[in-house]
């Protein structure tokens, strides 16, 4: 019995058959989920960001993004599968792990504008 190359081995773990509809998906392992509080390393200027949306493609080979709000009032959008060398962790955008910091400060700011 011959075994497959590596490289199918590779790119066959990535996806499953969908059991209601017999279709095949890809799994994405994403970095962001909405809420997450993040930082860039070297845009100090544009604050913290909370992620407002992530999209993921239901086509294979599709694109999986991230929009984050930052506190310099941008939305910005980054890619956010980890296994793409595109990945916004891989440019710099980082969790933000104290969350008591800037909470209060986000909400007030983004969510409660009188």
């Amino acid at each position: 019995m011959r075994s497959s190359p590596p490289d199918v081995d590779l790119v066959v773990k990535h996806y499953h058959r969908d059991e209601s509809t017999g279709a095949l998906t890809e799994r994405k392992r994403l970095f962001l989920r909405v809420g997450d509080e993040v930082t860039h390393l070297h845009y100090e200027a544009w604050g913290l960001g909370v992620v407002m949306e992530v999209m993921t493609s239901s086509v294979p080979g599709g694109t999986c993004l991230a929009r984050v709000r930052f506190q310099d009032g941008q939305l910005r959008c980054f890619n956010n599968d980890l296994d793409n060398e595109t990945c916004c962790y891989y440019f710099g955008v980082r969790r933000y792990w104290n969350a008591s910091h800037g909470v209060d400060a986000m909400r007030s700011r983004f969510f409660l504008r009188g």
